[in-house]
């Protein structure tokens, strides 16, 4: 956190949340966010606390304990109001059919990646190392925005240049009801050093052609607004302001998807193609690549998409996303207003042209002034004078990039080779304490611990180590196994995190290693997961327990690469409990393992009481027929 303004903007974007932000102090915030990466981030970490752990009364039982017991919903009481009854029967039917087919029609399985997938995943993998730059235009359709506009046109231009130059030009070309609806027009510069953007408000579509907000009680509608800012002196590959080149060769998209269908594609622009079918959960970095001002529709997590690329360069010439047949994707779309159906084609891209040059032309990354520019405050040096400490003995074949120091006097250096990078940060121990405390403990080969978390929404790979009151975090879109190589040729060792911790309230929290974990006999453990994920090895296990005798687990489980969701699946259990605490959100009644339980479609939770225990499974990105298999799977 940079300064006084940070910090008044890390208040105002808990006060959005809670929609109590009114329209002035809105925008303000949001032309603060659109300049600065770090509150953009931490604005992403709140929502998804918040989103983890919400507040409702307890039910009539003892000492469920905190965050089990009670859990925070500082929203979805609000929402739940609006919308609970128009839910309930929609949601009913959806749940019925989903209980029935949920055994037969589970959105995964547990199948490895066949040959093709493998090849496919390494050849991703060397065309980022190779690409230098690209090129293309685009034809974007997307159906089912609005009630009023169900379908929207863009074309839309990509200018890359490995490892940090590009350029995004979306031009909205919709046929508006009237002149009053705002055009999702976007344009995004960056280069080594400076981003500059012009993109609309974020508006909720529903509001639009207005913006809705709330003040002191009240709601009132807004013009949309559009915010032009740039930043300058940004530090390299820093964070959520990485380019998406996911647009350009999609490995993310490829390397970190759970489960790819691969098969023989058509040809498209006279080049054959690789046809590959994935999960809009795992497809994220590709779709999201397009829509840097988030203004499209919500997708469902099972939400088919369809992905052709080119069988040489592993561009993607063509992609959509097909609405699932999952069983309870019909009240999900209810709850966000959607009236699609199964199969419905809901979002198309496709090529008109592209290439790959050796080059491009420097003006092309060129942005103009902007009336609110701020800067990050990085500061170059050579690398030449780059301490040894901050730089490992093994950086995966890439190459010395750029170095400095941030703001906060944080020594950076980088590595790059054509798409491929790899960031090392040292100071800064509020960064490296928040993935110590989240992210799975590594035991490096000499002893040291590292903390490892895959992917989400906006950053890479990153791995932690502690020494003493300084740290180590490494940044990087490598995968797993090659950025663990990189942290163990670091200097030093890792400090392992508190095995023990008291917190406020008499309750302590214990950090289990899979023994411990085990030998909790009340504890239930799952005899299988869906394919990415290992049953036998969490990703991390906690318990809290109280003096007054309740006690809660909380058992983690990530894909190695990537988790877009932020979660993965979470499996908690609490006791003593007699019932489902209740719940004033969206929800509905089902049997799980024989017992009464609750499913809440908008946050994937599936909740139950057995033998004293209050379960819950929570697992966003399967759906109620991956939770109920989950809860199953338990012994």
């Amino acid at each position: 956190m940079r300064d006084a303004t940070c910090r008044r903007a890390r208040v105002d974007a808990s006060a959005r949340l809670d929609a109590e932000l009114d329209g002035a102090a809105a925008h303000a915030l949001q032309a603060h966010l659109d300049a600065c990466a770090e509150c953009r981030a931490h604005e992403r970490r709140l929502a998804g606390a918040r989103a983890a752990v919400r507040v409702r009364p307890a039910a009539p039982a003892p000492d469920l304990v905190d965050g089990v017991a009670v859990r925070i919903r500082r929203d979805g009481a609000r929402r739940a109001r609006a919308r609970s009854a128009r839910l309930r029967a929609g949601l009913a039917a959806a749940v019925a059919a989903a209980v029935v087919v949920a055994g037969a029609a589970l959105p995964w399985d547990e199948r490895p990646r066949d040959a093709a997938a493998a090849d496919l995943v390494e050849g991703v993998r060397r065309a980022a190392r190779d690409l230098s730059a690209y090129r293309a235009d685009l034809a974007i359709v997307e159906r089912g925005w609005h009630p009023r506009v169900d379908e929207r046109t863009f074309s839309a231009a990509v200018w890359y240049e490995a490892p940090e130059r590009f350029r995004l030009e979306v031009d909205d070309t919709t046929a508006y009801p009237d002149a009053r609806w705002p055009r999702a027009d976007v344009t995004v510069i960056a280069a080594a050093g400076r981003r500059w953007t012009s993109a609309p408000s974020r508006c909720p579509a529903r509001a639009l052609p207005g913006c809705v907000v709330a003040s002191s009680g009240s709601v009132r509608t807004v013009p949309a607004v559009r915010h032009v800012v740039a930043l300058s002196r940004r530090a390299p590959f820093d964070g959520s302001t990485v380019v998406p080149t996911d647009i350009a060769v999609p490995v993310e998209t490829i390397s970190g998807a759970a489960r790819l269908d691969v098969s023989g594609g058509s040809t498209l622009l006279g080049r054959p193609t690789h046809h590959v079918a994935l999960a809009y959960a795992d497809a994220l970095p590709l779709v999201a690549a397009l829509d840097p001002a988030q203004s499209w529709r919500p997708f469902h997590p099972l939400d088919r998409v369809d992905l052709w690329v080119d069988r040489t360069t592993f561009v993607p010439l063509r992609f959509r996303v097909v609405a699932a047949r999952a069983p309870d994707r019909a009240a999900w779309a209810r709850l966000h207003g959607l009236r699609d159906g199964p199969g419905d084609v809901v979002l198309e891209v496709r090529a008109t042209s592209f290439t790959a040059p050796d080059g491009l032309p420097r003006a092309a990354f060129d942005a103009p002034g902007a009336p609110r520019e701020s800067s990050a405050g990085f500061e170059p040096v050579p690398f030449g004078r780059v301490p040894g400490a901050l730089v490992p003995r093994r950086v995966a074949g890439l190459r010395p990039y750029r170095a400095g120091r941030t703001a906060d006097g944080r020594a950076v250096a980088s590595f790059a080779d054509g798409m491929s990078w790899l960031r090392v940060t040292r100071g800064g121990r509020s960064s490296v304490a928040l993935a110590r405390a989240t992210g799975e403990e590594v035991v490096l080969g000499d002893g040291g611990y590292a903390y490892y978390l895959p992917a989400d929404a906006t950053l890479r790979r990153r791995v932690a180590l502690a020494e003493g009151r300084a740290g180590v975090l490494l940044e990087s879109n490598l995968p797993r196994a090659e950025l663990l190589r990189v942290a163990r040729s670091l200097p030093g060792t890792g400090e392992p995190a508190p095995r023990v911790s008291r917190r406020p309230g008499g309750f302590t929290l214990t950090r289990l290693d899979e023994r411990a974990l085990g030998a909790l006999e009340w504890v239930s453990l799952p005899a299988s997961l869906p394919d990415g994920y290992d049953a036998a090895t969490p990703s991390g296990a906690y318990l809290r327990s109280s003096r007054a005798g309740g006690a809660a687990v909380t058992i983690e489980y990530r894909r190695a690469e990537a988790e877009y969701d932020g979660l993965g699946i979470v499996i908690e259990q609490a006791r003593p409990a007699r019932a489902v605490p209740p719940s004033p959100a969206a929800s509905v009644a089902v049997v799980v393992r024989g017992r009464p339980g609750r499913w809440e479609p908008d946050d994937g939770q599936l909740e139950w009481v057995e033998r004293g225990v209050l379960h819950s499974v929570r697992a966003p990105s399967a759906g109620l027929a991956g939770a109920l298999a989950i809860a199953r799977a338990l012994r």
